[in-house]
């Protein structure tokens, strides 16, 4: 081999050593995108279905309430300090089924009960 191909020759090694070190960067970031890829997805239907699951059950739970004459007539009536009483042991069974606040607001918009924050709600 003669000296003045040399340069020729280290060209082309280098020219498909950076060829090389392409390829195999874009085959393992493909690898890895892959990999993300599907762990967000498998995150987000997970998301989904928690989210469906518990629209259901707070659709359930408010039907309840919305059907308690008791509930009603407390509301009805402003009181504020027996509805909180009477309500109570409702809001610790929705608290164990991920529902953490249960908010009664008057026809004008206004916060009659906060149950997370019952302390908190200026009368």
């Amino acid at each position: 081999m003669r000296l003045k191909h040399l340069p020729i020759v280290l060209s082309v090694i280098l020219v498909a050593g950076f060829a090389v070190l392409y390829f195999v960067d874009a085959f393992f970031s493909n690898q890895v995108q892959k990999v993300w890829t599907q762990k967000y997805d498998d995150v987000l239907v997970l998301q989904i279905e928690t989210i469906v699951e518990q629209s259901s059950l707070i659709g359930a739970l408010v039907h309840t309430v919305l059907r308690d004459q008791d509930v009603i007539n407390l509301f009805k009536a402003r009181d504020r300090d027996g509805l909180l009483k009477y309500f109570k042991p409702y809001y610790e069974t929705f608290k164990e089924h991920g529902v953490d606040q249960f908010h009664f607001i008057t026809p004008d918009l206004r916060s009659f009960l906060r149950l997370h924050m019952a302390r908190k709600v200026r009368r």
